[in-house]
């Protein structure tokens, strides 16, 4: 027991005083007391020891053994072996009562390679020692026992009759167990139709109350809609445990209004907005500019002084610029700093022969920059380099990068590599946006969005209606998520789940990738195409139908 519980100063001197006299133990103490002295290393982190004693332990089917292996591999980021691990401990206990098997579990839910349990083969027989490592030390493993033990009991004295599952003895919705909640629809007025569990005549309005409903219904989860001219239509799950007053708020429909493009942005191909900056990469003067948020230029910087080739995508962290580049296959961060003016004469026109010419450009500001490289061009991230990144989002400091030469997302964790997948399931990814628990990716190839869990498990594909070659998704800041599509040039809005709203925009040549500022009627949406930064306006669509 001192070799796992002392303190952790005196820690390594104890193990070593304890292996000596534990060592010294034989059957059937003799796999127990490797165990403890296992358990010992790992507390102090000397894992290459603990995995010496507990590997073995784990091939003849000690599963508390294989427990404590499972964490090492964890910590030491081999995930699969970890996975495969705790696997084999559920096939080997099975009775999901027990507190190994719920630990085991539990710990396997954390890992984003959990599905690799499923290739795991039960663990050997094992004939536990009398007293175990946990009886002596681990007071919550000893009451599992006990609690185990009381339960066979029971079963014997009951001659086996079978326990009914907890969920069928107190279901979610006891039967005629009712109450009444008043529903309220914010905001108020207009004619409104109400859905509960796919019956329109379970909401009765309050009389003198607009948009005041009282429903009289058992307690548990139900599906309720809610529809009403110029507003986007709701649907969604509410749980009911008592008599109270629920509110649901609706959100205004919103048409665009294209204003034109943003003067110098033709050709744009990139661009991310954080509410009061948006960036643009231009790819035919081979510059990313800086708009205020009122859409003036603050600066711009150009490619050849950011070492890169080109742009596949750009993501905003904070004031932090995310910028991928295909042509050298790497991937970089910008910090914009202070601009001054270092050019005061216009540009020279870069149009050839027989294309337009380029409008007059002014006297700009160049900003002065500060930028270091995440991902290098021929280094291995995961099982190979960056080959043609292109789309990139940013979520709480972590970047998801569609890699769309070697068909998989990448991701970063600031300049630090931490995990690829979607290798099986992509063909050629061009954009990536995290919505909500999941992350969806446009794949030009597949003509489809591909869908994927935070951990890069593969949830589905989606084909969606009028949809030929989604090539740029992307979730606004209100929860919508708009899809531009390469062959139809139009730029559709989706509710969350990917249902779909209206038609954003029409008649953009080949978009190649969406932002949004503000929310709602008041938002604007920029979209980069070939003939600009296109400028769409929301206002309010009172005419809308859901």
């Amino acid at each position: 027991k001192l070799a796992t519980v002392q303190e952790k100063d005196k820690a390594p001197a104890t193990i070593e005083e304890a292996r000596g006299v534990l060592e010294g133990c034989t059957s059937p103490f003799r796999d127990e007391a490797k165990y403890v002295i296992g358990v010992g290393y790992f507390n102090i982190n000397k894992y290459d020891l603990a995995l010496s004693l507990l590997s073995p332990l784990k091939a003849r089917g000690h599963f508390r053994a294989a427990f404590t292996y499972a964490i090492i591999r964890e910590e030491q980021n081999r995930c699969s072996d970890a996975a495969r691990a705790l696997g084999s401990i559920l096939k080997t206990i099975r009775n999901k009562t027990d507190y190994w098997y719920q630990k085991a579990d539990l710990e396997l839910s954390k890992l984003p390679c959990r599905a690799q349990a499923s290739a795991a083969s039960a663990l050997p027989g094992y004939k536990e020692a009398p007293m175990t490592y946990e009886r002596l030390v681990d007071e919550e493993a000893e009451r599992a026992r006990k609690k185990h033990e009381c339960l066979y009991i029971w079963h014997k004295d009951s001659r086996y009759k079978e326990v009914p599952d907890i969920d069928k003895l107190i279901p979610d919705r006891p039967p005629e167990t009712h109450v009444t909640i008043e529903l309220a629809i914010e905001p108020k007025g207009g004619e409104e139709t109400i859905i509960f569990d796919g019956k329109p005549d379970v909401a009765k309005p309050v009389s003198g109350k607009p948009s005041l409903y009282k429903i009289t219904t058992n307690r548990g989860t139900h599906e309720v809609v809610v529809k009403k001219k110029g507003f986007y239509k709701w649907d969604g799950k509410i749980k009911i445990t008592r008599s109270e007053r629920i509110t649901i708020t609706l959100k205004k429909a919103v048409k665009y209004t294209p204003t034109g493009e943003v003067s110098g942005t033709r050709y744009a191909i990139a661009v991310s907005s954080n509410g009061s900056e948006t960036f643009v990469a231009n790819a035919k003067d081979h510059k990313i500019i800086w708009l205020s948020k009122d859409g003036s230029k603050k600066g711009e910087f150009r490619y050849s002084d950011l070492t890169i080739g080109g742009v596949g995508g750009l993501a905003l962290d904070g004031r932090k610029l995310i910028i991928t580049d295909p042509k050298r296959n790497q991937i970089i961060r910008l910090i914009p700093g202070k601009s001054e003016v270092i050019k005061e004469e216009p540009e020279e026109s870069t149009a050839t022969e027989g294309e337009e010419a380029a409008e007059e450009v002014k006297p700009v500001k160049a900003a002065k920059v500060k930028f270091d490289v995440i991902a290098y061009s021929g280094e291995r991230y995961g099982s190979s380099p960056l080959w043609m990144p292109a789309g990139v989002a940013v979520s709480e400091g972590v970047y998801y990068i569609a890699d769309a030469g070697n068909h998989r997302i990448v991701v970063f964790e600031g300049e630090s590599f931490k995990k690829e997948f979607g290798r099986d399931e992509l063909v050629h990814p061009l954009s990536v946006a995290v919505n909500g628990d999941e992350i969806l990716v446009a794949d030009i190839g597949k003509g489809k969005i591909v869908r994927f869990s935070i951990g890069g498990e593969h949830l589905g594909d989606v084909e969606l209606p009028d949809q030929k070659q989604p090539a740029y998704v992307y979730v606004a800041p209100d929860g919508f998520v708009f899809v531009a599509d390469y062959a139809t040039n139009t730029l559709i809005k989706y509710t969350p789940r990917l249902e779909p709203l209206s038609i954003a925009a029409t008649g953009a040549p080949a978009p190649k990738a969406v932002s949004q500022i503000g929310e709602g009627p008041a938002s604007v949406v920029y979209l980069a195409n070939l003939k600009g930064l296109t400028v769409l306006k929301g206002s309010w669509d009172n005419n809308y139908k859901p």
